[in-house]
């Protein structure tokens, strides 16, 4: 179980202020902390009305929740960071994130779970990939770190990088794409360059080129669904046998996509946090 502490500085406000306004938790997870008598002031079991003066500490229990429907199974993770409230892991390439029909126990929130269960933490998906792009995933470990890490406020400022290979040789090595994603209306699946769709921006920046492919970085400055395979069709350069976007796939590979890079404010204590996961071996 989770505990914050908190130490009341000066002026006289009600335990529901600092748990709002100060510590930022929401007013769902508040309810929650209120139906399972998790506030507490110098020791004493308290609601949400009562004052606090100057020195008091308030303790926060955050209730642990597990999600009973996923199955755990016991298979190694590559963790690249952790603590208290976050964790990165490293997914490779086509293994899905979540179970789903066909894929009921051979996922990494599966994995995870069997891992963060012995803990008594749980799973909370913040950044996904899709099954074939592999690379750093981060999640929240329980209720108050997810109340932050799961809103598209907290989304806007995560910074994420990628590698890809891309068909072809570029003429401009670096570059900004930025056109609107739409679903496509002849699928559920694949997405189009629309102008009724949602504003997207990725810049990219060739790395290196060799056999008519290129090794490309890519920056992306909103998270649409496929919006680096989306775009990179668009501008001639789909990421090699992309089997929804590359005109010239072949059925026995599948693309390469890798987040090598994330950066995201930590939920409790506000520093910036920097993860970085290593390029495959024979991306290219």
């Amino acid at each position: 179980m989770r505990v914050l502490e908190f130490e009341c500085g000066s002026g006289y406000f009600d335990v529901k202020y600092i748990l709002k306004n100060i510590l930022g938790i929401s007013s769902a997870l508040i309810t929650k902390l209120k139906n399972s008598n998790g506030i507490y002031l110098n020791g004493e079991s308290v609601t949400v009305r009562s004052k606090t003066q100057y020195g008091d500490m308030i303790k926060i229990y955050i209730p642990h929740i597990d999600n009973k429907s996923v199955e755990s199974v016991d298979l190694p993770i590559e963790i690249l960071y952790e603590d208290e409230d976050v964790i990165c892991i490293n997914k490779p390439t086509g293994m899905p994130v979540h179970p789903s029909a066909n894929h009921y126990t051979d996922t990494l929130a599966n994995r995870a779970l069997a891992y963060l269960r012995k803990k008594e933490d749980e799973f909370h998906i913040v950044t996904r990939l899709d099954r074939y792009t592999s690379g750093i995933i981060l999640a929240a470990k329980n209720q108050f770190s997810a109340s932050k890490m799961c809103t598209y406020k907290y989304h806007k400022n995560i910074v994420k990088k990628y590698l890809g290979v891309c068909r072809g040789i570029f003429q401009n090595k670096s570059g900004t794409i930025e056109q609107s994603i739409d679903r496509c209306t002849d699928s559920i699946i694949k997405r189009c360059i629309s102008p009724s769709g949602k504003y997207a921006k990725t810049t990219y920046n060739v790395l290196s080129e060799k056999d008519n492919k290129s090794l490309v970085e890519f920056n992306l400055y909103t998270g649409r669904t496929h919006q680096i395979r989306v775009h990179t069709a668009y501008i001639g350069h789909p990421l090699e046998n992309d089997f929804l976007y590359d005109n010239k796939y072949n059925n026995d590979k599948v693309y390469k996509l890798h987040c090598c890079h994330i950066e995201f404010v930590h939920p409790y204590t506000g520093e910036t946090i920097h993860v970085d996961s290593k390029i495959p071996i024979n991306f290219i």
